[in-house]
């Protein structure tokens, strides 16, 4: 029950990297477009 728990955790947390590295990764991407665009 506690091993389940803590994956789930380190999972949530990897999750949370993830998305906040592809947000931020796409935020770049589209600043950088616009800049090129304009």
């Amino acid at each position: 029950m506690v091993f389940m728990f803590e994956f789930v955790f380190l999972g949530g947390y990897f999750f949370n990297k993830l998305v906040i590295y592809t947000y931020d990764a796409m935020n770049k991407a589209g600043v950088a477009f616009f800049v090129l665009y304009f």
